[in-house]
């Protein structure tokens, strides 16, 4: 849906009249779009950094970027169960960074880095359950 420009961001929100801002509740200064919203916020950038250790044990986090999340384009050779764990840590990244967003602007309510950290990581370690996975202890809170 992100490729699509499908995802549930003000930009797209305003575009069907459905509020009349366009602009990211964390930082009115920029249109929230998909790639404002998961790349260039301040918020999701110190998410991403408090998360580099959590990331970087199977990719390197400088292959972690916009166009690689986007169409999956990790540059050098990896093995298979690291990018299906890095891919299940971006979801939960993803998942949670909306959460957070939309907690703010319904509930006025800010989300630490560290409980969003928090959250990722027990989504991850759910995810991983129900994957039939048992190797999530490597993740550290």
């Amino acid at each position: 849906m992100a490729i699509q420009g499908g995802l549930p961001v003000r930009t797209f929100i305003h575009a069907r009249w459905l509020t009349q801002y366009k602009s990211c509740p964390r930082g009115p200064t920029a249109h929230e779009t998909s790639h404002h919203l998961f790349w260039e916020c301040t918020y999701a950038q110190d998410l991403l950094k408090a998360l580099s250790t959590e990331l970087g044990i199977w990719i390197p986090t400088l292959c972690i970027t916009a166009d690689s999340v986007m169409y999956n384009l990790f540059p050098g050779t990896h093995a298979l169960g690291d990018l299906q764990d890095c891919w299940r840590l971006l979801c939960c990244f993803k998942d949670v960074l909306l959460f957070s967003k939309n907690r703010l602007i319904v509930g006025k309510k800010e989300t630490s880095t560290l409980g969003c950290r928090k959250m990722i990581r027990s989504l991850v370690c759910d995810y991983a359950e129900l994957d039939g996975s048992d190797d999530n202890s490597d993740i550290e809170t």
